[in-house]
């Protein structure tokens, strides 16, 4: 293969056009069936339920694209949804108010008491351009049920992002990088029922002012 300049310049144009267009439908996607809550901005990573994108009767080429842009490539396990086995995911790009997630802000998420899981949950804060786990100098740039975070007295957990923590909520915090933008990955393992009626639901990442 040697494409002459002027096809190498095609195929460079191209290949521009094709990851902006994937960045678009990631991260400003409009499609319904993404939303999880409708008044709230959690997506499903995985929109459709058919790991071959063509719930609809045809190959959904945008939910393909979003879905390779922002995760990885998928199984047809994907496609269960079994109570109480295998995980369930969902993220969001934005705040409360709809804004993209900012580095150089602080952010709250809280979770409500109970999440419902048979194994385990965690939230992971990843890179908005790599699309990697956030490289922030933290051993896992996680909150989870194994790292024991602090829960209030209702049982709810509140997670903070932000350049710094707050003061002593140290377990409680995912260091964002003021030169990078994020969105968080909430993953259930073992979902049990609550998740699938959405008789459980998490709140929006809210923006808090130190």
């Amino acid at each position: 293969f040697a494409p002459d300049p002027k096809r190498r310049a095609l195929l460079t144009e191209a290949s521009r056009v094709a990851a902006a267009t994937a960045r678009m439908v990631a991260y400003g996607g409009k499609d319904p069936d993404a939303v999880v809550y409708p008044d709230r901005r959690w997506q499903w990573a995985f929109v459709g339920g058919s790991y071959l994108f063509d719930s609809q009767g045809y190959e959904n080429v945008d939910r393909r694209a979003a879905f390779a842009y922002a995760a990885t490539g998928n199984t047809p396990a994907m496609a269960s949804k079994v109570v109480g086995a295998g995980s369930q995911y969902m993220w969001t790009p934005r705040d409360s108010k709809g804004n993209y997630l900012d580095g150089k802000k602080s952010y709250r998420l809280r979770i409500p008491a109970n999440p419902p899981v048979k194994d385990f949950w965690s939230v992971i804060v990843y890179d908005a351009k790599s699309r990697s786990m956030l490289q922030n100098g933290q051993r896992f740039p996680s909150v989870s049920l194994y790292s024991k975070p602090d829960a209030n007295a209702d049982g709810s957990i509140d997670v903070y992002f932000g350049p710094n923590a707050p003061p002593g909520k140290d377990r409680n915090w995912v260091k964002t990088l003021p030169d990078r933008g994020w969105f968080p990955i909430l993953r259930f393992y073992g979902p049990l029922q609550p998740f699938f009626d959405k008789t459980w639901q998490p709140e929006d990442i809210v923006e808090v002012f130190n």
